[in-house]
């Protein structure tokens, strides 16, 4: 009887260590990735992998520029997107920030507001009364999820403006000193 409940409890630790371990990830960072920043005791430097521990959420940094503003970049599908000055963005990382508004807007449902970032009338959207009306459907689970987690590094641009969402779910163009939504497939 003894036996078995040794038995028992080696399954168990080797459990416990083999769950514990089952992402064995190795975190490599490059000579670039590293931050200085100041504390009491002068300036000291940082790792960072540009995620955000617990989340998996790509961080941008809004203070450097962006290093495809004035060329094309290629995607790890190969696919091939012009540069943001090509495509009438200034600013890609200001475009950023805005984006990452918008993306918030979302998460909290805050439909009002998105309103006012539509350029009205759409191709299938007349009014900022037929988006409210619709806002449940338009903005279903799947459609979400892919403007949600749109990764920042790869939003596709060409001369129709800026995608947000694998499958072309909104389109955003500069207007103005801002940014505006030109169309929302769903």
């Amino acid at each position: 009887m003894k036996k078995i409940g040794n038995f028992i409890l080696s399954m168990i630790a080797i459990g416990t260590i083999l769950y514990g371990c089952d992402d064995n990830k190795v975190i490599l960072y490059h000579d670039n990735d590293t931050t200085n920043y100041t504390t009491n005791s002068g300036i000291r430097s940082i790792d960072y992998n540009a995620k955000i521990p617990g989340l998996n959420a790509q961080v941008v940094d809004y203070t450097l520029p962006n290093e495809y503003q004035h060329k094309s970049q290629l995607f790890p599908d190969s696919t091939l997107v012009m540069s943001w000055d090509a495509a009438g963005f200034k600013n890609a990382n200001s475009f950023l920030k805005y984006f990452k508004q918008i993306q918030l807007l979302i998460r909290a449902d805050n439909k009002e507001e998105l309103s006012k970032h539509i350029s009205f009338p759409l191709k299938n959207l007349a009014s900022k009364k037929e988006f409210l009306e619709n806002y449940d459907k338009i903005f279903d689970e799947a459609y979400r999820y892919e403007v949600l987690n749109q990764d920042p590094s790869f939003i596709f641009r060409n001369n129709f403006g800026a995608l947000a969402g694998h499958d072309g779910q909104m389109w955003l163009k500069p207007k103005g000193g801002s940014f505006t939504i030109i169309a929302m497939n769903f």
